[in-house]
């Protein structure tokens, strides 16, 4: 695991902190936020608190903002800012330090020759900058319709420039463009130094072994308890790549599964007329129960408007419906005509799951026979009564259509090293790539031989 967050360092615990907000309609609130700490004295933002080599450095008003953030997070947990000087000087110094770490590896970044962008990577920070603005700009677009404005775009970006001023950021929305492009630069180059030092880390054979060994201890252990903790494993696996499943335990089987939805939304009035229908129906079953005689004429009207909205309801239901009814009855067609699952699934099927992940198309998902995995009974009621290779009915379950296959069970025992050894080789190498990062992480961090902390500077911040 990381030490920090690349992101959370450089635009987190800055101005998207702000901007988030803003681009979300808020407004600083008068209450239950903290309000910013102030200096006993005015200090410049960017007074140089701590020197990092020649080209480095964290200011002030770095220190500050971290601080507040800090703050800002323990009073959504219901904490109190520190009020005695040796716990305001505690939290400054975690701040100075994340600060420091973070400048240290853009030191040791340049140290390596790393800091350079090259052109496809400079395309790659200013595509993320231009969607980053664009996200703001389209909400202040947003307010500024709902002004009036004559030159939505002009008053767009004078209620960014207005975002900005409120939150006591003292830029304009292409001053903060620029930092965001500087930011996003400044994340790329550490995430090549993180993968230039991750390169360096090697696994044996004996690592390799030793890996398979782990995880069967400690999977033995785990599934003893809960069977169920197997498909999470393995399925995280065959998504997401990681640590494979060494041990199957029983009760599994694999199945695939045909999807097919509406792609539009039903008419906006259904709602409503269901709503209206349900109104008749209690109207209608309590003038039954009080006397059905004397209140013949109105069950009479009450009928005929409930069978006319059924009608109309129902009609809106199958035009909803209609383009997805289509598809599955072509896929099930193609299919009773002798088409193979997959290749059916390939043109029909709207999960992706079973389509962009190698493993599950070859292999299916799984689903335990019996307990609570997250897969609808009925489609589980429907597996379960497949012989494997056969494929059900068409299912509709809440205006979804499903079509499942029955792969086949899902081995139980262990499966050994020589079945896994790619799988637990390539695990074992990226577990040895965060201990080489997190090793040189260490040792960057106790390495103050490059920095010069001011604390004079920073240590009214919080008092």
């Amino acid at each position: 695991m990381k030490k920090w967050s690349i992101r959370a360092l450089t635009l987190a615990l800055s101005l998207v902190l702000a901007l988030g907000m803003a681009a979300c309609g808020s407004q600083p609130a008068e209450t239950g936020e903290p309000t910013p700490t102030a200096a006993v004295a005015e200090v410049d933002p960017d007074a140089v608190a701590v020197e990092i080599g020649e080209d480095f450095n964290v200011t002030y008003g770095e220190i500050e903002e971290y601080y507040n953030y800090y703050v800002q997070m323990m009073s959504y947990y219901g904490m109190a800012a520190p009020t005695a000087d040796a716990d305001i000087e505690s939290m400054q110094d975690q701040a100075v330090q994340a600060l420091v770490s973070m400048k240290k590896q853009l030191y040791f970044a340049k140290q390596l020759g790393l800091d350079e962008l090259t052109a496809e990577e400079a395309a790659e920070v200013q595509a993320m900058t231009d969607e980053e603005m664009e996200s703001y700009m389209q909400s202040f677009r947003e307010s500024a319709e709902a002004e009036g404005a004559e030159d939505v775009e002009a008053r767009a970006k004078e209620l960014f420039n207005e975002d900005l001023a409120a939150y006591g950021i003292e830029m304009d929305y292409i001053e903060y463009a620029a930092f965001a492009y500087e930011s996003y630069a400044q994340e790329k180059v550490l995430e090549k130094l993180q993968s230039h030092i991750e390169d360096t880390a090697t696994v044996s054979e004996e690592d390799v072994q030793a890996y398979y060994d782990q995880l069967l201890e400690s999977q033995t252990a785990a599934y003893g308890e809960d069977p169920g903790d197997y498909l999470t494993t393995q399925e995280n696996f065959e998504l997401n790549g990681g640590d494979p499943s060494v041990l199957v335990p029983e009760g599994y089987l694999r199945v695939k599964v045909i999807t097919v939805e509406p792609q539009e939304a039903i008419d906006e009035t259904y709602g409503d007329k269901l709503e209206e229908m349900a109104g008749y129906e209690a109207t209608y079953g309590k003038l039954m129960l009080e006397d059905p005689a004397a209140h013949a004429d109105t069950l009479k009207e009450i009928k005929t408007l409930y069978d006319a909205l059924r009608i109309e309801t129902n009609r809106m239901y199958e035009t909803y419906m209609a383009d997805a009814t289509a598809k599955i009855n072509e896929a099930k067609a193609k299919l009773d005509g002798g088409e193979s699952f997959d290749a059916v699934l390939a043109a029909y099927g709207e999960d992706a799951t079973y389509t962009d992940y190698a493993l599950i198309a070859e292999r299916g998902r799984l689903m335990m026979l019996e307990g609570d995995d997250g897969w609808d009974e009925t489609l589980r009621a429907a597996a379960l009564a497949l012989e494997d290779g056969a494929y059900s009915d068409v299912l509709l379950i809440d205006d979804v259509y499903y079509i499942v296959y029955r792969v086949g069970s899902e081995p139980a025992g262990t499966r050994t090293l020589e079945e896994l050894h790619d799988a637990i080789r390539n695990a074992a190498l990226e577990a040895a790539r965060i201990d080489v990062w997190n090793a040189q992480l260490d040792t960057w961090d106790a390495d103050d031989s490059m920095v010069t902390y001011h604390e004079e500077v920073y240590r009214s911040i919080g008092k």
